[in-house]
């Protein structure tokens, strides 16, 4: 089987052209939950969330008869975002968001999903953006199918008649609002109904905010874009100063430095009545190189030790001329080559790229595995700084990346050095992880929290290993763990696949203290169960830790009313959901935020058992409570929008409270 391989090496020179936009493709497999068979014909709305300058993208695909959709985007080369991806199936709603820039423009997602084959043809869904404070709310057509004609119906005596309309309301508060669409191909009319909450809990909030964009051309050239808030309905002056002794009264604007250095970028705003007043503060850096030349190649394994090697000089034009050295004594040159090497090994492959017309020039160096090649990994482990350890497990642990599945290749145990080595590891395809787990009969065994290299308890923030020539020498400092006071709490759950709902064994449960301090770990049993007890009453999380899956951070408080809770945790499409709320008797599930990261709004469905208010917390990485909502549920899909323009960029956990108390807390990132 051929096996392709791409290596990108970025080096800074003058050019003259380059493409002023680039293509983010989407595209995915939509299947059926449990049997895995292709759903064609299926229903696929795309949108993004770009910076400014960016482009404005709203499609609606359709899956072929294998299941799969396709889809691109055009977006200027300066620009980020993000890409939502919405599926309806069965009444439910199933959502994935991804970012994109330059360098990350081919976006995949799969879906598996309830497939109702004898479900209407089209289904009614809206999304609303509200703004506390404020009483206009637009409102957005999500529905699925080919509507021509929209009905709104906005609880106040008002309708409407427009696809997505904005509307006035009079008061705050909750509103019942209804959609109904027809669609008279399909002969199919189908209606929604939901119930919106207007909030003027807030104060006006008054907070500069900005951020800055390179000019790719220019590295000293900055786009800076006011994303301060301020009170509705007012005025605003702006101030700008860019620290090299130049100002702006603009809000959006462009600047030139003249030199090469660091910046600092102040922006004061104030309204023309003087009752907010604010300003922020930041750094950019200026470079004198104008654009970059991006040098890469490609290689194959034709037969054999035979490699075929394509380089690609991105700034160059037909007349590039390309020099290969393929590090065993030999060379050639050409865009296209193909090469024999003399034995199983690594090689350094240097590439060299010049180009006359364009006046770019590159060079890139790269090793390269031909043939059947193996490496080693050796380390120490330690207790954090207190020594090396006495007795421990270390796993040596991957991603196969050809298909994403995890495979623990090997456990050994350190000797009395505290010394591990692992040998003979592939290197086609693997991404490697080492974790350290002290043995029961190590005399500090609970006193520290299974670690990955170098420190940290996670795989989502721990190193990845990558084959390379040298240097595999990896130190593991264990985490300790945090000493708590012991009392009557009891935190008891269960991990279970949802495709198979078979309870997994041995999963990493970490149980974390109110600072998100590591307290205790439990490895479940093979009933899949985990328990920690004699818990002091207060509050604590639960973070399910495997390679490959990602985790939900579940808030769970022990009181002298409630000293016992019942966790289930279900691991679907690489994810761990932490679910108590399927203990609640008012909520069933509750979906991921979308989209995540977030820009000015993110949401989530809560598929609610019946009429109840719910409680929308939001906290920043270090527990401080930023907002609190309250939102009513109807019975069904309940889909909720909220409003993050006051929020900085940073890390963020939102709390689900249901009305009996059962409690979820998801993270997101905020960015401008």
């Amino acid at each position: 089987m051929k096996k392709y391989f791409l290596i990108l090496s970025i080096v800074f020179t003058f050019i003259i052209g380059y493409s002023q936009t680039y293509d983010v493709s989407i595209n995915g497999q939509i299947t059926e939950i449990g049997t895995g068979i292709p759903i064609s014909n299926q229903y696929v709305h795309i949108s993004n969330e770009g910076s400014p300058g960016g482009t404005t993208h709203d499609n609606i695909v359709y899956t072929n008869a294998d299941g799969y959709y396709f889809d691109t985007l055009v977006a200027p080369i300066n620009t980020v975002g993000v890409i939502n991806v919405t599926v309806y199936g069965c009444n439910n709603i199933y959502m994935d968001t991804e970012s994109y820039s330059p360098n990350i423009y081919n976006l995949v997602f799969d879906f598996e999903i309830c497939n109702d084959s004898s479900g209407a043809a089209c289904e009614a869904y809206f999304s609303a953006a509200i703004f506390t404070g404020e009483l206009n709310v637009q409102f957005y057509d999500e529905s699925m199918g080919n509507p021509i004609q929209w009905l709104w119906n906005f609880g106040d005596g008002n309708t409407s008649t427009d696809q997505n309309p904005m509307h006035t309301f009079d008061e705050f508060g909750y509103h019942t609002v209804s959609l109904t669409i027809t669609d008279t191909a399909n002969e199919c009319t189908s209606t929604v109904e939901q119930i919106i909450l207007i909030d003027s809990a807030f104060p006006p909030i008054c907070e500069a905010d900005y951020f800055a964009m390179q000019d790719t051309n220019n590295l000293r050239k900055f786009y800076f874009y006011d994303a301060s808030t301020v009170p509705a309905g007012q005025s605003v002056i702006w101030n700008w100063t860019f620290g090299d002794g130049n100002t702006s009264t603009e809000q959006n604007p462009v600047h030139t430095y003249a030199e090469e250095g660091d910046y600092g970028v102040c922006l004061t705003i104030q309204t023309n009545d003087f009752t907010c007043d604010s300003w922020l503060c930041d750094t950019v850096t200026a470079i004198e190189i104008i654009n970059p030349c991006l040098l890469s190649f490609i290689y194959q394994e034709d037969e054999g030790l035979t490699i075929i090697f394509e380089g690609f000089l991105e700034g160059g034009s037909d007349a590039t001329n390309y020099y290969w050295d393929f590090g065993d004594g030999t060379t050639d040159s050409g865009q296209t080559v193909t090469h024999t090497y003399p034995q199983d090994s690594m090689y350094l492959v240097t590439l060299t790229a010049s180009d006359m017309i364009t006046g770019c020039q590159s060079i890139m160096y790269q090793h390269i595995y031909v043939g059947n090649v193996t490496i080693g990994f050796t380390g120490t482990i330690y207790l954090g700084n207190m020594g090396i350890a006495d007795y421990a497990d270390v796993h040596l642990l991957t991603f196969d990346t050809t298909s994403n599945d995890l495979l623990n290749i090997e456990t050994t145990q350190i000797d009395e050095n505290g010394y591990y080595a692992f040998e003979g590891a592939a290197v086609d395809n693997y991404i490697y992880f080492i974790q350290a787990e002290l043995k029961q009969q190590s005399a500090y065994f609970g006193q520290y929290i299974p670690t990955y290299h170098e420190n940290t308890i996670s795989w989502e923030s721990a190193t990845a290993l990558y084959p390379a020539s040298g240097g595999n020498t990896f130190p593991v400092y264990m985490v300790n763990a945090t000493n708590g006071s012991s009392g009557n709490g009891l935190i008891v759950g269960s991990v279970t696949a949802e495709s198979t709902r078979d309870a997994l064994q041995g999963v990493e449960i970490i149980l974390l203290n109110s600072l998100m301090e590591p307290l205790n770990y439990y490895f479940t049993d093979d009933e899949g169960m985990f328990t920690f007890s004699e818990l002091e009453l207060g509050t604590y999380y639960i973070q399910t830790e495997r390679v490959g899956i990602y985790s939900d951070l579940i808030e769970v408080i022990l009181t002298e009313e409630v000293n016992t809770t019942n966790i289930n945790i279900v691991i679907r499409n690489g994810e761990a959901v932490l679910g108590i709320y399927s203990n609640s008797i008012y909520i069933n599930s509750i979906s991921d935020l979308y989209p995540n990261p977030a820009y000015g709004n993110i949401s989530l469905t809560i598929d609610s058992k019946g009429l109840s208010i719910t409680q929308i917390d939001i906290y920043d990485q270090y527990g401080k409570l930023i907002s609190s909502n309250q939102s009513k549920l109807n019975v069904g899909v309940n889909k909720l929008n909220l409003n993050l323009e006051s929020l900085s960029n940073g890390v963020y956990y939102l709390t689900i409270t249901s009305q009996d108390d059962y409690r979820l807390s998801k993270k997101f990132i905020k960015i401008r």
